[in-house]
């Protein structure tokens, strides 16, 4: 039963920026354990089938947040 009144914020993070992210940690995460998490990603679409009534890509928040 989905739940119209929750939402999803989704974190489409490219992999190249998280790649880059991770290298410049104190501690660095493997590559393979970061590339295998990213994949696990869920889509839009899988977070709806969930129940999500709404899903927000971060991407698109940060953007619209810009011209404030």
């Amino acid at each position: 039963m989905p739940f119209p009144r929750t939402a999803a914020v989704l974190f489409d993070v490219p992999l190249a920026t998280v790649e880059n992210q991770n290298a410049s940690r104190d501690r660095v995460v493997p590559l393979h354990v970061v590339r295998e998490l990213h994949e696990l990603t869920p889509t839009c679409e899988q977070l709806l089938a969930e129940g999500f009534g709404t899903v927000h890509l971060a991407s698109e928040l940060a953007t619209a947040g810009a011209g404030r």
